[in-house]
């Protein structure tokens, strides 16, 4: 899921906006509290053409002044979401908008932003707060945002049954022609020991150091096959798992486990969903 972070720091006063999207769905915002306070009234949000775009949602939920400049570059809103009136009136501080840096306290959301836009056309959000923690008491925040990396999917440990040779290559979308080949034969196990995964990726690993093959021409990020043979004589190869494994590396760098027994029993569950057949 795209993530995209929004940083603020006023007098005070520290916070985030935080945006995730689903594939084919809205944008969704969280906002967080990590010091002081804020009744949070209203969220802007704009792209990175300023040629147009003047949304402002009125009266004291108006972004005028400073909520429309950052950096001394004037900002035209596209749109915005009302999400209370300025005042904590009869509910206090126990408004659903309050927020403080306290744990339990400190954040709203995940509520919806915008269906208009992806994710990775908003630059810039804008946040309209009253009853703050800064000097002033109001603040109208604006901020540019920056993409969360998402964290990779853990690889299966699990091999279909009857496996005997996995092939590793480089990431492609037609039939994989530039990799290595590992068979069972090749592993170091012993007498009545399953292969795993792991097995075969070590093994894959030391015949590049015997080689003397450089590992970064090779090992940038890496798909694991199954190569089968079905009852017409036609080789079948399965994806089992993609993996990245770094940007540089060389025979100093250490290499990450791909699976161990402490995570197998975790990453079995996903295994169905993961294999294809």
């Amino acid at each position: 899921m795209p993530t995209k972070v929004f940083d603020f720091n006023e007098d005070g006063l520290a916070y985030s906006v935080t945006l995730n999207q689903d594939d084919g769905g809205p944008v969704m915002a969280t906002v967080t509290v990590h010091e002081g306070q804020m009744d949070v009234n209203a969220i802007y949000y704009a792209d990175d053409d300023q040629s147009n775009g003047d949304v402002s949602l009125g009266g004291p939920l108006n972004m005028n002044g400073g909520g429309s400049r950052y950096e001394g570059e004037a900002i035209n809103w596209d749109g915005a979401e009302a999400l209370s009136r300025p005042g904590l009136g009869r509910e206090g501080e126990s408004k659903e908008t309050f927020l403080t840096a306290e744990e339990g306290e400190n954040e709203l959301g995940p509520f919806h932003l915008t269906s208009d836009f992806n994710i990775d056309e908003i630059e810039y959000v804008g946040v309209r707060a009253t009853s703050t923690s800064t000097p002033e008491g109001s603040i109208k925040g604006v901020a540019t945002g920056e993409d969360e990396p998402e964290e990779p999917e853990d690889p299966d440990c699990e091999l279909p049954e009857g496996t005997n040779k996995v092939f590793f290559a480089l990431p492609t979308e037609e039939y994989p022609e530039n990799g290595l080949f590992v068979r069972e034969a090749d592993l170091d196990l012993e007498e009545g020991e399953d292969a795993t995964l792991q097995d075969y990726y070590d093994t894959m690993l030391a015949s590049l150091s015997t080689d003397g093959r450089e590992i970064d021409d090779y090992l940038s990020e890496i798909v694991a096959y199954n190569v089968d043979v079905n009852e017409d004589g036609v080789e079948i190869t399965t994806e089992l798992a993609r993996f990245s494994v770094g940007e540089e590396l060389n025979q100093d760098t250490p290499l990450p486990e791909i699976c161990t027994e402490d995570e197998a029993e975790e990453i079995e569950e996903d295994s169905e969903e993961m294999l294809v057949a």
